[in-house]
């Protein structure tokens, strides 16, 4: 019998810690929006969709594993748009929150909190 230690995929990337969340928009939970945390000094970007209920659970893709985020301070946008037949972008949210100039949402993840989001978008 043979036995291997260490064998599989290695970590690769930060070290993630799980951070989710929730979207609601005039008070009701938001279908389908993308959410992104950019980190504000370096890193890699955390991303998502919302589920039916606004929730989310945030992924890093350039890690593995790649649930959660890397601790840091992020800037944080939420986008729900689609393309028309004619090439016409209509947004479902109001537009500064899908810009990281403009969203004006921010998000520190740690590793000793509970890394909980709820953003309660308004016109």
């Amino acid at each position: 019998m043979v036995c291997l230690l260490g064998c599989g995929e290695p970590q690769r990337g930060p070290k993630l810690v799980p951070a989710s969340g929730s979207i609601t928009y005039q008070g009701e939970p938001v279908e389908g929006a993308t959410i992104v945390f950019l980190p504000q000094d370096h890193g890699f970007a955390a991303v998502t969709t919302s589920d039916d209920e606004g929730n989310f659970s945030l992924r890093t893709p350039q890690a593995s594993p790649s649930d959660g985020a890397a601790p840091g301070a992020y800037k944080v946008t939420i986008r729900k748009n689609y393309m028309t037949p004619e090439d016409r972008e209509i947004w479902l949210l109001p537009k500064p929150y899908g810009h990281v100039q403009t969203s004006g949402l921010i998000a520190d993840v740690a590793t000793d909190q509970d890394n909980h989001y709820a953003f309660k978008l308004v016109d």
